[in-house]
């Protein structure tokens, strides 16, 4: 890897005017972005805009020193959220690091949709709610949150490193509530039933898996890899599903945006809403226990 080389005194300002260029010459996306992140890491700021208001502050000799690893570590291909160890998501910020996927955009269509749900009239007062594949926690707990009222979470992964960040990051925003992380495959340790079951499945295709970007392959294998066609874990879904579910329950799945026909095709008449972002692509779909009309 080349050395990144720095002026030995450079105010706030032109070291991110400097910074933005060379991510960009080296092919970093949201060059800019990334600067300012990875700037504000070093200074020890809360916010972007904190950058903004010291301008013409000099960067003192060990802020460069830090910059520029943070700077390698970014050309490299290491996702942002890895080098900062977190991750924003519908305005709560999640502990992430290398062994867990990262929160993406995608998954905020499930997380509203679920909140939605759970904040009609007739939804119930303390809904019991499953995340399996939590990963970070990031839809389980963003849901529960957001649900404006009591809720009882359980958040299940295969993976440990992966509960451990569920459990960090569940305690930072839900407190001392009623939730609590099981290592569990799938359903293979749940037990009881749930008024609401999320889960964000390895979905990618071998031939999507193939084609993943360098920094998407900084990310664990497990997590990602849905199997030859992307279906194994919605096949297994499709099996445990009901058995689950109180009555009334719904299970909220993520998908792949060309995942639409599979999933129907696999869940038939159970499938009973499928959801969209706003730009109109397949993000997921609502699982009804029993076949629509």
């Amino acid at each position: 890897m080349n050395s990144v080389e720095t002026p030995e005194i450079w105010t706030l300002q032109r070291l991110l005017l400097w910074s933005t260029t060379y991510l960009e010459k080296k092919g970093v996306n949201a060059a800019r972005y990334s600067a300012e992140t990875l700037l504000a890491k070093v200074c020890d700021y809360q916010r972007r805009l904190d950058i903004y208001l010291h301008f013409d502050r000099p960067c003192t000799p060990e802020e460069l020193q830090s910059f520029k690893h943070l700077l390698q570590r970014r050309t490299g291909g290491e996702p942002l959220a890895y080098i900062t160890g977190e991750q924003n998501f519908l305005g709560l910020d999640f502990q992430v690091g290398p062994g867990v996927l990262i929160p993406r955009f995608d998954t905020e269509t499930i997380a509203m949709e679920a909140v939605a749900r759970l904040r009609l009239p007739c939804a119930p007062q303390q809904p019991a709610i499953l995340d399996l594949c939590c990963g970070s926690g990031v839809l389980g707990i963003t849901v529960a949150h957001m649900a404006g009222k009591p809720c009882q979470l359980t958040l299940a992964d295969i993976d440990p490193a992966a509960l451990e960040y569920a459990q960090r990051n569940a305690s930072r925003h839900l407190g001392a509530g009623a939730w609590h992380v099981l290592p569990s495959d799938l359903f293979g340790a749940i037990r009881g039933t749930f008024d609401l079951i999320l889960c964000n499945p390895p979905y990618l295709d071998q031939a999507h898996l193939s084609e993943r970007e360098d920094e998407v392959r900084h990310e664990p294998l497990h997590a990602l890899d849905g199997g030859r066609d992307g279906l194994d874990f919605y096949r297994a879904l499709a099996r445990g599903f009901r058995h689950h579910l109180n009555p009334g329950g719904r299970m909220l799945l993520e998908a792949g945006y060309d995942q639409h026909q599979s999933l129907a095709s696999l869940f038939g008449d159970t499938l009973e809403k499928p959801l969209f972002d706003e730009a109109k692509r397949f993000r997921g779909a609502v699982i009804t226990p029993s076949e629509t009309p």
